[in-house]
């Protein structure tokens, strides 16, 4: 991917309001189109897109009513930790030869100050699909 194209993606993001997020397609868009620049084999890319997934689909799920059993503080720290990784004109240059290394310390950070909170919908999340599997 781009520079240019990750930062119309990032620039999309900037007047899209709440009411938007609803359904979080613009969001997952966005996280997805960044994580299309993810290198396989580099251990920072690999954690950056398993923490943008993962907060990608908490985010979904409470705007779209499905959880609720998290604090405030822990969702507007999911939503700024993916904003960091968004944001082309972060702390390293993503391109640089460190790339993702400081979006991975934000994503890793915020996942390990609210863990608790975070494993709590995780085992949501199982819970929920041995229950759709009839398990």
């Amino acid at each position: 991917m781009t520079d240019s194209a990750h930062l119309r993606a990032f620039e999309s993001l900037r007047n899209v309001k709440v009411r938007d997020f609803r359904p979080a397609v613009k969001l997952k868009e966005a996280v997805l189109l960044k994580t299309g620049a993810f290198r396989r084999g580099q251990f920072h890319d690999e954690e950056c897109e398993r923490h943008a997934r993962f907060f990608v689909r908490l985010i979904e799920d409470v705007l779209g009513g499905i959880y609720g059993d998290l604090t405030l503080r822990a969702f507007t720290h999911a939503c700024s930790a993916l904003d960091y990784l968004m944001n082309p004109n972060d702390e390293l240059e993503d391109h640089g030869p460190r790339g993702l290394e400081d979006d991975a310390k934000r994503l890793r950070d915020t996942f390990e100050n609210f863990r608790g909170e975070f494993e709590a919908y995780r085992e949501w999340l199982r819970q929920r699909e041995a229950e759709a599997a009839g398990i």
